[in-house]
């Protein structure tokens, strides 16, 4: 199993959804629905405080980048610019380091969604479209208490049982309940796959950049 940890996802979203959207995410996702896929080419970087995924050192900070590639100064004119750069850039990320550890894209089946963020069925649709993947949820978003307490049933029996008890034989399968909520839109994979290099190309800079700076 590979995992990858981002310091820097809902914190920044909430940052830009106190900001300009008054911390409304019904808002936010109206917002973020204004903007197509690909964000009519800005492109931005969120990091309220250092992130891990890329490391920065011990440096955080906000860089912008207009379509043409020229650095933006303050907030994006369009304020529905920055609320899709913060879902995006993140995503983006997500899918570039997952190929970097070897994940294949072009063969994931599914995302399954947890967290916050998994109620926000506009989030949850750029996801779709980045990975170009169906995302499910399940009904209790806050996964890792969940998770905590299958594992902690699973112990039990193993107890009482004075054995190993596989884990599929306590916890069946169909235990979580998965749902279909959105499948990526007709042409939002070649939008991607396209913006994929260059946003590649502007993390590193920006990531230098920070790195760079003197604590």
């Amino acid at each position: 199993m590979g995992m990858l940890c981002f310091k820097n996802g809902s914190l920044a979203r909430e940052d830009i959804a106190k900001e300009l959207c008054n911390g409304d995410w019904k808002t936010f996702g109206e917002m973020l629905n204004t903007t197509p896929p690909g964000n009519d080419g800005n492109i931005g970087f969120y990091y309220p405080t250092s992130e891990i995924t890329p490391t920065t050192g011990s440096q955080g900070g906000f860089q912008r980048y207009d379509s043409t590639g020229n650095i933006v100064n303050g907030r994006f004119i369009n304020p529905a610019h920055d609320v899709r750069a913060v879902v995006e850039s993140k995503f983006l990320a997500m899918r570039y380091f997952g190929e970097g550890i070897g994940m294949d894209t072009s063969k994931a089946r599914r995302i399954i969604a947890t967290g916050g963020a998994s109620n926000n069925l506009s989030i949850l649709q750029v996801l779709s479209d980045v990975f170009e993947c169906p995302v499910y949820t399940i009904e209790q978003s806050d996964s890792a208490s969940l998770g905590a307490a299958f594992r902690a049933l699973h112990g039990h029996v193993c107890y009482i049982s004075k054995s190993f008890v596989k884990y599929e034989h306590v916890i069946p399968g169909d235990a979580l309940g998965y749902t279909l909520v959105c499948s990526p839109k007709e042409g939002t994979a070649d939008i991607y796959a396209n913006i994929l290099p260059r946003f590649e190309r502007l993390q590193e800079q920006f990531t230098k950049e920070l790195l760079s700076q003197k604590v």
